[in-house]
């Protein structure tokens, strides 16, 4: 009978252990994609800021082709044509981002990993000038972007995303530089 009770006093012990662990993965992962949810946030402003600052190199004005106001648009650290920036048929939802062979994440289907981070980019260039980058994952787009053809509804977008939503955003306001 004592044999019985010390198995099942350990058995508990065990199951308790590992259910610990289990949710502590489970929160390790979590913290995980927060964290780089909120670098490819980060990311997508210092690009836009990045083309900003390539314009002025270039001798254009800072805000040469850009749009006056866009959601949607996307952009990677390989990015070069400025024109396709906020592309006609861009999604809501942004685009996924995917993973290349030396780790760095892009827009590019070839030779990438499929990744469950979603990015787009939202400018409002009429003075002050705001980028807001935001990055989604685990397919909860529809969580957090809704009307985003109107540019009021942007605020409440901001307002749904946070790590319960899955979602992290970097907003950054940008100057004339050099002008």
């Amino acid at each position: 009978m004592e044999v019985m009770i010390s198995v099942f006093l350990v058995s508990i012990g065990l199951l308790a252990a590992l259910s610990l662990l289990s949710s502590g993965l489970s929160e390790l992962m979590s913290s995980r994609d927060q964290v780089t949810a909120s670098l490819l946030a980060q990311e997508g402003t210092e690009l836009v800021r990045n083309m900003r600052d390539a314009n002025w190199t270039r001798g254009k004005s800072s805000f040469y082709s850009f749009p006056t106001y866009a959601t949607g648009c996307v952009i990677d650290y390989k990015f070069s044509p400025f024109s396709n920036l906020c592309p006609a048929t861009r999604s809501a939802d942004g685009a996924q981002l995917r993973k290349n062979s030396d780790g760095f994440y892009e827009l590019s289907a070839t030779g990438t990993t499929s990744t469950r981070f979603f990015r787009r980019i939202d400018l409002s260039l009429t003075v002050p000038r705001i980028i807001d980058s935001i990055v989604v994952w685990n397919g909860k787009t529809s969580d957090v972007f809704s009307d985003v053809t109107n540019p009021t509804t942007f605020a409440l977008i901001k307002s749904k995303c946070n790590a319960a939503n899955k979602c992290a955003y970097a907003e950054d306001i940008l100057s004339n530089w050099g002008e």
